[in-house]
């Protein structure tokens, strides 16, 4: 017979008598048990069958809610993620993942990671990899309250596979699927841009559809950036700039800076070895505020806490290499810590910038979650304040890289940003108020 030994006061605080049968929520799955008072205050007792569920071990925290006329064991959360067989070997994906499943731990949340053919749908569980005492662990589990969403490229988010279990997760009664997937920048511009608050912030886009939008662009900015709508760590990134009716070609190529010099009049017909039949946006130019003589801008990752709110994990400024026609470390960047860097270039306007940036990537959180009808628990945010001192919003990333974190106190962060995804988990599954136990049995 399915039991759980329940702390004698909470019983009592929750109205239920000892000996009681009652529903019993793991995940997304319902059984029924009879529940025991006991006398240790921090702990809880449950008969094999429900730790079998969960894979729980003796020590390991667990968390009990109330809601109703039921109780909910858990929460269980599951990493979506590909190359499995990647994670569960060591590696830096498997320090990665274990990470986000020992700070899961801590909070009481069930963490787990799998694949899309891990999926049994029929019969409501997933078989995924637990991080059990230093190494991984096979197990089934219950189909999960919340799921994240790791899937590692958009190559990856493509496959019909991904697609089919990413819908299929979406539609279940009762799951939270948060980080729907990547953004481009056509389509992160469309979503921005019709809000008031933060369109002032964006530089003008369009997307190249031809070569009039390009010298109107162009015309009109003085500076302009060439940038693939699929684009990731600053490939293919193109910096065009008119100069006395000569436009400058600047971008990396064989991972070297080149620039070429031609006439305004010969750059349609030389725009279109460029891109390679790639597409591409039109990005407004701008001319940043530079520190040591070099570009810089400004990554900020933001993540939601156990109250939804968007608390900044981490900011760092982003440093170009000398001639650099972008920030990115993949083209020869460096991070630097942001304190020294705007306290240098802005002085006593340092704090108030900083502040603003943060309330501006709340905001910016808040309506893509918005327009996208989907829990969006991380971002990512590149900034940059030009010669005039505007501040301008450059990027979103929904599954932010973590070179930032490379700066000093940057570990201290890393920990914080590992501990807010079950934080954010809590939030999602409404066990934020929940009792957090420790099985004794």
């Amino acid at each position: 017979m399915s039991t759980v030994g329940i702390p004698a006061e909470v019983l009592q605080d929750w109205g239920i008598a000892d000996g009681t049968r009652i529903n019993i929520n793991i995940g997304l799955n319902r059984i029924s048990a009879q529940v025991k008072a006991i006398k240790d205050r921090e702990g809880i007792l449950l008969s094999a069958d429900i730790k079998g569920l969960l894979g729980l071990k003796k020590g390991e925290k667990v968390r009990l809610g109330r809601k109703n006329q039921a109780i909910f064991l858990g929460p269980v959360m599951g990493i979506l993620t590909t190359g499995i067989s990647s994670v569960v070997v060591n590696g830096s994906r498997s320090r990665f993942f274990s990470r986000f499943c020992k700070a899961s731990e801590q909070f009481g949340v069930k963490a787990f990671v799998f694949g899309a053919h891990d999926v049994d749908f029929s019969n409501r569980r997933i078989r995924g990899y637990q991080y059990v005492k230093g190494h991984w662990e096979k197990h089934v589990f219950p189909l999960p309250n919340v799921v994240y969403n790791r899937v590692p490229n958009r190559t990856s988010e493509k496959r019909p596979e991904i697609k089919l279990v990413k819908k299929g997760l979406k539609d279940l009664p009762g799951l939270q699927f948060f980080n729907p997937g990547y953004f481009d920048k056509w389509q992160l511009y469309r979503l921005l841009s019709p809000d008031e608050e933060i369109s002032k912030y964006l530089p003008e886009t369009r997307l190249l559809k031809n070569k009039i939008d390009l010298l109107s662009m162009l015309q009109k900015h003085g500076m302009v950036y060439l940038k693939p709508v699929f684009g990731t760590l600053g490939l293919g990134i193109i910096r065009l700039t008119l100069k006395n009716k000569q436009v400058y070609i600047d971008r990396k190529v064989n991972e070297k800076h080149t620039r070429t010099v031609v006439l305004v009049s010969a750059l349609p017909q030389l725009i279109g070895s460029l891109i390679a039949g790639r597409r591409y946006v039109i990005q407004q130019g701008v001319y940043l505020s530079r520190y040591k003589g070099r570009n810089f801008d400004v990554r900020i990752t933001m993540q939601r806490n156990e109250q939804g709110i968007w608390v900044p994990v981490i900011i760092g400024a982003k440093i170009a290499a000398p001639n650099g026609i972008t920030t990115h470390v993949h083209n020869g960047g460096s991070v630097r810590g942001v304190e020294t860097v705007f306290n240098e270039v802005f002085g006593n306007r340092a704090e108030t910038y900083l502040k603003w940036m943060v309330e501006i990537s709340a905001r910016i959180g808040d309506v893509l979650e918005e327009r996208l009808n989907s829990p969006v628990g991380e971002i990512g945010l590149d900034f940059g304040i030009d010669v005039d001192g505007h501040v301008w919003v450059f990027e979103a990333n929904s599954k932010p890289g973590r070179m930032v974190f490379n700066v000093a106190g940057g570990e201290k962060a890393r920990r914080d940003s590992y501990r807010l995804i079950p934080r954010y988990a809590l939030y999602l599954s409404g066990m934020r108020g929940s009792v957090l136990l420790r099985v004794i049995s």
